[in-house]
């Protein structure tokens, strides 16, 4: 039962996580900007890698596609 509650609450801060930063890169938040510029990203890059991480946020948060979310997740950070 504790388990279950527990990879509960990690599925919800992935989601939470992964959903809140790709919204932040979509938008263009100065700090994103500035993180990613430092590596020399553009912002359109900046923009397609937040689409990413909001898309795999959301697909972590449902059951059948879990697996696939979380495979984006880790594969968007190259």
């Amino acid at each position: 039962m504790i388990l279950k509650i527990f990879s509960g609450l990690l599925i919800c801060a992935a989601t939470f996580m992964g959903i809140k930063q790709g919204l932040a890169m979509i938008q263009g938040a100065p700090q994103m900007l500035e993180l990613f510029g430092g590596w020399g990203f553009p912002r359109p890059l900046v923009t397609v890698l937040g689409i990413t991480t909001l898309l795999s946020g959301i697909l972590i948060a449902i059951p059948r596609t879990f697996l696939w979310g979380n495979w984006l997740m880790a594969s968007g950070r190259f």
